[in-house]
């Protein structure tokens, strides 16, 4: 109880808070000293039950710098050019990075941790560590995903990705923003999709300037380090 508590970029990972959860939250809420939050709609959330402003900061993945992700990589078997999939269990989204390495001529390479889904001619990966899948991502000519840190990792790492975001629909609690607010925050839009339609070669002219993007991050993280400093300081 006499411990301080600092919450580090948690996520609600929906758009509502379904009213019965309400005054339950308020009372473990006001237990904090510090808190912040990790998507826009949480913020919100938060801000309105406490009225109190919080502060969104990054993923703590986003508090390793490039230098310090190579240190934490391993070798992979792939040496030449291909094409990753990680997504959780989306067979759709699988099938639509078969078609891309079909057409970009690559190798398909698919990590999944629930999905025992699988494609004749592709790679399937069911049990990467850590160390593994943050190496593929780099190594990837183009990462397609669906995951919150598979769409984290490739924006600090990939040569080019593009996050897949289902379509909103009716009563259903939109899950997605905090991919949407990383995506926001440093000006990725474009690499986001919401269908299966476009081109390996109209998805391969989207790129982003790595050097201004790692510039673009850095301030970034700096600004969530001194959330951290200041709350362990006070």
């Amino acid at each position: 109880q006499n411990a301080k508590r600092i919450a580090y970029a948690p996520s609600i990972a929906r758009n509502d808070l379904p009213p019965q959860f309400k005054s339950k939250y308020i009372n473990w809420l006001k237990q904090y000293q510090h808190l912040s939050i990790r998507e826009k709609s949480g913020q919100q959330i938060i801000e309105s039950l406490l009225d109190l402003k919080i502060p969104v900061v990054l993923d703590p993945t986003f508090l390793l710098s490039p230098d310090e992700w190579e240190k934490q990589m391993s070798n992979i078997n792939e040496s030449g050019k291909f094409i990753l999939c990680f997504t959780l269990s989306n067979n759709n989204l699988i099938e639509y990075a078969y078609q891309l390495s079909q057409e970009a001529q690559l190798p398909l390479v698919i990590i999944s941790t629930y999905n025992i889904y699988k494609i004749k001619g592709a790679i399937t990966i069911l049990n990467a560590g850590p160390s593994e899948l943050i190496s593929y991502i780099y190594k990837a000519e183009m990462v397609l995903t669906d995951s919150f840190h598979g769409t984290a990792l490739s924006i600090q790492l990939a040569k080019n990705f593009f996050s897949y975001k289902q379509k909103n629909k009716n009563n259903v609690p939109d899950i997605s923003d905090r991919v949407q607010t990383i995506i926001n925050l440093f000006n990725l839009n474009k690499h986001i999709i919401t269908d299966y339609q476009k081109s390996y070669e109209t998805l391969s002219r989207i790129q982003y300037d790595r050097y201004k993007l790692d510039k673009q991050i850095e301030v970034e993280r700096e600004k969530s380090q001194n959330y951290l400093k200041h709350s362990l300081a006070f």
